[in-house]
């Protein structure tokens, strides 16, 4: 791929990063006790009471945007320069990365398949070996089993108990399956996986329940998928009732002061 010097970080950002003002803590300070000591004091107890706390709800929200105020010019001045880089990032790297990355995906996936084929000739190789060696430790066996009959058909039943203890200790040793294969720099990983399909969820579950397995464990239920399967429920406000085994559905108007 063609190459292209990368521009430097300041031509990249058409913005200027604007300094946060000079901001005195002592007054920020001083104006959150203010508030605090107006909010803590007031008990909402009547409409008089209420139109207080109106008050100082929009102070406080008044007070919340002087705060975030003070930084604003700078976090958007800021915002814009990283999107800029970014989108300078996904131009001049983007197209090369995506090529880098398929090159190490096509590299991995022959260095794979190679380590596949090694390892399915390997373990052929072995089942060989294991069932030559077995073969050789049942022909010793057959072996010490017939001079055994013979010791006892000249009444030799000690020599012939020996020689069936012997027999019977004969067994080939297993044959281990040999390493893959590694390169310097690089290295091999491997697991056992299994896939698993769902081929029948009512089924399924039924079989977690009914043999006591953690099913909490396994099944994540959608909280805005309940609601929304309840919705439909005729329940009166202030009310609670079961809907259905295991669930339980309760009704209330949820009211918010706002500024």
């Amino acid at each position: 791929m063609p190459t292209k010097k990368l521009a430097s970080p300041k031509a990249l950002s058409t913005s200027v990063i604007v300094a946060p003002p000079n901001i005195d803590e002592k007054a920020l300070t001083k104006q959150a006790e203010m508030l605090s000591t107006q909010i803590n004091t007031i008990a909402v107890k009547d409409q008089a009471t209420y139109n207080l706390a109106s008050q100082a709800l929009i102070s406080v929200k008044q007070w919340i945007a002087q705060l975030e105020g003070h930084f604003g010019p700078s976090k958007k001045a800021l915002n814009a320069a990283v999107l800029n880089l970014r989108n300078e990032e996904k131009r001049l790297i983007g197209p090369r990365l995506a090529f880098a990355e398929q090159l190490e995906r096509s590299i991995k996936g022959k260095m794979s398949t190679f380590l596949q084929i090694e390892e399915d000739r390997k373990r052929k190789e072995a089942r060989e070996e294991q069932a030559r060696k077995d073969k050789e430790a049942e022909a010793e066996r057959k072996k010490l089993e017939k001079k055994a009959d013979k010791a006892e058909e000249k009444g030799k039943d000690a020599a012939a108990d020996q020689l069936r203890l012997q027999a019977a200790a004969v067994v080939s040793a297993p044959v281990a399956v040999a390493p893959a294969v590694s390169y310097a720099g690089t290295g091999t990983t491997s697991r056992d996986d299994i896939s698993v399909e769902i081929v029948d969820a009512r089924l399924f579950l039924k079989y977690l329940l009914d043999s006591g397995a953690p099913v909490a464990d396994m099944i994540d239920f959608r909280y805005a998928k309940v609601k929304k399967f309840v919705e439909g429920l005729e329940v009166t406000e202030g009310e609670t009732v079961q809907t259905a085994p295991g669930i339980k559905v309760e009704k209330k108007k949820i009211i918010n002061a706002r500024a």
